[in-house]
């Protein structure tokens, strides 16, 4: 490693050196909870370096963003007008659910008119969408970073324009959106990865590390989304509030070499599904007939790259590169469902291995 001070830490040092300066400015921490400013958007305009771990995968032209204000702006009014097209704003379409540790949104529209909302609703919060497959119901964001997490103090108001680059909240944010349809309704599932940027051993440098999701990021955009839907704010924030105090009792348990679901096939099926875009899966495919997700994992903000690291702490040790990728098997089971890991061969997975991803598993589905 070489032993010059990486551009993070000369950023941290910096910003570290000017607010002593100003050590007696009063601080004020106040602020919106959520200000996302995407890296994608702010390629446009001087920011800060983006660690190589953060860089984007390449995305389909077709779904670029518009780089001029005035065609951002045409776009964005075009997207306001579909929304307005397909969804009554003074009439609520939506309620949130509670479906074990899952929450979600029961929208009374079809998939077809939820999408446009929701691809209006993500820019609107600062994101640039990085992924787009209506047909499977598949909408990702670009990392972000939560402006409102920084101080909003006087230097901060007086240098920040200045200086932005220099001030950085050390997180990233991204957000993975699933719409399941219901009869004449769509399930909207919204699920949190973090990132965040940690000092290596030689203290010299930083890198960027997988975080915890943060179910409370989750609910306070189903909250928004309820608002978008046409919920009053009060309301939107009680109905939330309430349904998340709620403790469901276990509904998923490891027997033998299954995860138990005390859920029906279809219900189990959608949230298995929810379950590996929580756990830091990448689902290549769905074979609903055959009840069965290919699956792979990659670590958050290396898209295109192996990760040694996650099976490290996840199996114990470095796994061969033919292992990285499983079958996941959803089955009817009586009046619930077991999910089981199969091997290449597809018969049942029994190693160590597949024991840890049916525990990761059970650990978002009880």
């Amino acid at each position: 490693m070489s032993s010059s001070v990486s551009v993070p830490a000369l950023r941290i040092g910096v910003a570290t050196l000017v607010a002593l300066a100003f050590a007696g400015c009063t601080t004020n921490f106040e602020g919106p909870k959520i200000d996302y400013k995407s890296e994608a958007k702010a390629q446009a305009t001087p920011s800060l370096e983006v660690p190589p771990d953060l860089s984007s995968v390449p995305r389909d032209e077709r779904f670029a963003v518009p780089q001029s204000a005035s065609a951002v702006a045409a776009a964005k009014a075009g997207e306001s007008a579909a929304a307005a097209a397909q969804v009554l704003p003074t009439s609520p379409l939506a309620r949130v659910v509670r479906d074990g540790n899952l929450r979600y949104l029961l929208v009374q529209r079809t998939p077809d008119q939820v999408w446009p909302v929701l691809r209006s609703f993500w820019t609107d919060n600062g994101f640039v969408l990085r992924l787009e497959d209506e047909q499977s119901g598949v909408m990702e964001t670009d990392w972000a970073e939560n402006r409102a997490k920084l101080p909003q103090d006087f230097l901060r108001r007086t240098l920040g324009k200045v200086f932005d680059s220099i001030y950085d909240t050390g997180t990233r944010d991204l957000f993975h959106v699933r719409l399941e349809r219901v009869g004449d309704g769509t399930e909207v599932y919204v699920s949190h990865r973090g990132m965040e940027e940690t000092v290596v051993a030689t203290k010299d440098s930083t890198r960027w590390e997988p975080r915890p999701s943060d179910p409370s990021l989750e609910a306070e955009f189903l909250q928004r989304l309820l608002v978008r839907f046409g919920t009053d704010e009060t309301k939107a924030k009680s109905e939330v509030a309430a349904i998340s105090a709620v403790q469901p009792a276990p509904r998923a348990r490891i027997a033998g070499d299954a995860l138990e679901l005390d859920d029906g096939l279809e219900r189990g099926w959608r949230r298995v599904g929810i379950a590996l875009d929580r756990g830091g899966f990448t689902v290549e495919s769905r074979d609903r007939a055959a009840g069965v997700y290919g699956v792979r994992f990659v670590q958050p903000g290396k898209e295109t790259e192996e990760d040694p690291g996650f099976f490290s702490r996840l199996f114990g040790a470095k796994p061969d590169r033919a292992v990285r990728q499983y079958k996941i098997a959803v089955k009817a089971a009586g009046n619930g469902t077991r999910v089981q890991v199969l091997s290449a061969e597809g018969g049942v997975d029994k190693s160590e291995a597949a024991t840890r991803i049916l525990e990761l598993l059970q650990g978002e589905l009880k």
